[in-house]
């Protein structure tokens, strides 16, 4: 179509005024019995939205030039007029629509959602799959089959070959790294954080902004911690490969992370060895002892076999993927220290 300005809805006016005429899926409100610029056209597009379009053009030529561009209308009177809020509102919200089915919002809304959801670098089948589900919003029988159905939307991003197929193992394009918050909560939670006697986390919360530079709703600014078409350097910048985590990864974050996880895992969340607490008192830094703690790690594994204890923990922390050698290593540092059962937890977490 080449028609884009917008008209009232012809049945508001008096019966007499337009007259009908029905073509391929189109219906046409002659003024005057007659086609010219003030028929209006009533067409259904593809996302199912039944839209009144005038049958006029306005153009704007550069004058001693062969340029030329779309005359956008506004329908903002100039006069403060009542209707002005009224007018405003509506071309607000013909923005918000337009900008909601524009052509590449589905694309780009599949790519960003699958980076948080799945993989930094999809390739483009997978992106087009999960932007089909957000235009349909169908994947499969799920969804309520409305554009924007985010049911349907992340049912793609999950279920798709593109992150569900088993030989995305053996690609080294595929995957994401996680970003410092998620891997910290990570680790507190399947190691089964407790707050210590009675103490409460919000009084006592964690400072991870000073330590590891991210915590829930503290942007540094409104783009967020990282950008998503960030690429890192080293190999994976070679490659041209995106990893908005990356960001968040230089060497002084990575030391803090490591020592408040370590210093959670010997001394609770407390101040001890740069950990995660807050305060200046660390004279009672001594392994195993949680007296100025907030929180401790507090898991303890049913079995009482060192490999099957070894292979739990590699679950909960690493999804199973501890290597044969690291795993023997892990197995005889946690051996070493029994019968003290949880010194051995805590060498081997």
């Amino acid at each position: 179509s080449k028609l884009y300005i917008g008209a009232y809805d012809p049945l508001t006016y008096n019966d007499d005024m337009f007259s009908k005429e029905f073509g391929e899926g189109v219906i046409a409100y002659l003024a005057g019995g007659a086609y010219s610029s003030s028929t209006v056209f009533e067409v259904e597009d593809s996302f199912g939205r039944v839209r009144l379009m005038k049958n006029s053009i306005e153009t704007v030529r550069v004058k001693n030039s062969e340029y030329s561009f779309r005359n956008a209308p506004s329908f903002m009177s100039l006069l403060n007029e009542e209707s002005a809020e009224r007018d405003a509102l509506n071309e607000v919200n013909a923005l918000v629509d337009h900008l909601l089915y524009h052509q590449n919002t589905a694309p780009f809304i599949a790519s960003r959602l699958i980076q948080r959801f799945a993989t930094s670098n999809p390739d483009p089948i997978y992106v087009s799959s999960v932007a089909k589900s957000f235009r349909t919003g169908k994947y499969g029988s799920l969804g309520s089959g409305k554009y924007g159905d985010l049911a349907a939307t992340v049912s793609a991003i999950l279920l798709d070959p593109g992150s569900q197929s088993a030989v995305l193992d053996a690609d080294p394009y595929h995957g994401s790294i996680r970003e410092p918050l998620t891997k910290a909560l990570h680790v507190l939670r399947s190691m089964e954080i407790k707050l210590e006697n009675g103490k409460k986390v919000l009084e006592n919360h964690f400072p991870f902004t000073e330590r590891i530079f991210q915590m829930a709703h503290s942007f540094p600014s409104v783009f967020s911690f990282f950008l998503p078409e960030n690429i890192p350097s080293g190999r994976p910048g070679e490659a041209e490969l995106t990893s908005p985590e990356a960001m968040l990864t230089d060497m002084p974050k990575i030391i803090n992370m490591l020592n408040g996880l370590f210093s959670a895992i010997k001394y609770g969340v407390s101040r001890c060895n740069n950990g995660f607490g807050r305060g200046d008192n660390e004279s009672n830094c001594q392994e195993g002892n949680f007296t100025d703690a907030v929180a401790r790690l507090s898991f303890d594994s049913q079995f009482s076999d060192a490999n099957d204890v070894v292979t739990e923990l590699s679950t909960l922390l690493t999804g199973g993927r501890l290597g044969v050698q690291n795993k023997q290593i892990v197995i005889e540092a946690y051996i070493s220290k029994l019968p003290d059962k949880e010194a051995g937890m805590r060498i081997a977490q």
